[in-house]
């Protein structure tokens, strides 16, 4: 084990600094016209329901979610975000 550690300390004592890139450019894909979406909402639930056990979560729901939004389901362990 020790000559593991040893082996492993003297990799990192001869790895080199590196720079922070100061500009970085976003990489952009050019993407064919079919793939186009013209729905602003293209994620769209309608009268959803879900439960977890004997308790209700929700009942019912409708959400959209529009082109370019950031959404997280969020909990606890156990709690039913899994759909």
């Amino acid at each position: 084990m020790h000559n593991a550690a040893k082996s492993i300390e003297q990799r990192i004592e001869g790895l080199g600094e590196i720079k922070a890139l100061e500009n970085v450019s976003a990489i952009r894909f050019k993407q064919s016209k079919a793939f186009e979406l013209h729905n602003p909402y293209p994620i769209i639930g309608e009268e959803g329901n879900r439960n977890f056990g004997d308790n209700v979560l929700f009942k019912k729901a409708s959400f959209q979610i529009p082109i370019g939004a950031n959404v997280a389901l969020t909990g606890e362990n156990g709690t039913g975000k899994q759909l």
